[in-house]
């Protein structure tokens, strides 16, 4: 759901160090996280408004139009709504009509059992700028370290793939964030590192 504060704060100063000048955000949800990364983007130097291939500086994918009502108000009251598109659909497709769009910066913080689908499609339309940086939210959720290491076969975490993180278990979710982790980890394309903090936050660069 909504980004803890000081992850928020937290995410807003590797964007400075980055010096980003663009950013896409899946999940947006009430725009809390999205007012601290457009107001990174304009600390950085970043004009408001599109650029010349009409995309905003920050890029929102949600699959909600009540939250993104909400995230729009939010983002206007900020005085950042010049910043910010959010593009409402399915973000497993929307992210696809992205090809072609560069981002030094990119969070992830929506559906976990679709986590793996964003990820390799970033990868894959090479969406990441060179020395670009992905945020992953909530890799390490409820009952994740009961995996860590360990073989798994257990009928109980079973997760059919694509069915909405809404409709798992807790157990069931830390299987989906123990099977990403793993993917990650043994991923040559890129190096990630996790930091223990809040629900797990991960950062990925492609090496």
């Amino acid at each position: 759901m909504a980004t803890p504060h000081a992850q928020a704060v937290m995410m807003n100063f590797f964007v400075g160090l980055l010096n980003a000048k663009s950013i896409l955000e899946i999940g947006t949800f009430t725009g809390l996280s999205a007012i601290y990364l457009a107001h990174a983007l304009k600390r950085n130097g970043v004009a408001p408004g599109p650029d010349s291939s009409g995309f905003m500086p920050l890029t929102c994918l949600d699959m909600s139009e009540v939250f993104t009502r909400h995230a729009l108000h939010n983002l206007d009251i900020a005085g950042l709504s010049d910043y910010v598109d959010i593009i409402v659909g399915d973000a497993r497709q929307e992210v696809l009509n992205l090809k072609g769009c560069k981002f030094d910066f990119i969070y992830i913080d929506a559906d976990k059992n679709s986590y793996k689908k964003y990820y390799d499609s970033i990868l894959e339309l090479g969406l990441l700028s060179k020395n670009g940086l992905i945020a992953i939210d909530n890799t390490a959720l409820w009952k994740t370290v009961e995996f860590m290491d360990k073989p798994i076969d257990d009928a109980e975490t079973a997760v059919v793939e694509n069915i909405p993180s809404e409709d798992l278990t807790r157990k069931q979710l830390g299987r989906v964030a123990h099977d990403f982790n793993e993917y990650v980890r043994s991923d040559p394309r890129t190096e990630a590192v996790m930091f223990p903090l809040f629900t797990g936050l991960t950062f990925v660069r492609v090496i």
